[in-house]
């Protein structure tokens, strides 16, 4: 609300300005409606940006689950357990673990 002090001879009387009232509110309403606008854009770049990466992240776990099925079917074809590996051929003896490191 805009109110103007007109001075007289008794006193001060107030006088209401509907017309530039108006245009100062629409004016933050203005103001305001850009603020949104600009934050709606930013919030959907970054709901695409989620997006793409989630999409990323589905495709890596399919590949994960595929290599790790692979790996499962090749351990159970060769008979190899996780974490074994095979023995040093300069090894001492078959049941010995120590390896000359390839020397």
């Amino acid at each position: 609300m805009i109110s103007l002090l007109i001075p007289s001879r008794r006193s001060s009387v107030a006088f209401y300005d509907p017309v530039h009232a108006g245009s100062r509110a629409a004016g933050t309403d203005t103001a305001r409606r850009a603020e949104l606008d600009e934050l709606e854009a930013q919030l959907a770049k970054q709901l695409a940006e989620v997006r793409t990466e989630r999409d990323k992240l589905a495709v890596a776990e399919r590949v994960l689950e595929r290599m790790t099925g692979q790996i499962a079917e090749e351990r159970a074809s060769t008979g190899s357990a996780p974490g074994q590996v095979g023995r040093c051929p300069r090894a001492p003896s078959a049941t010995s673990p120590i390896c000359c490191g390839g020397i």
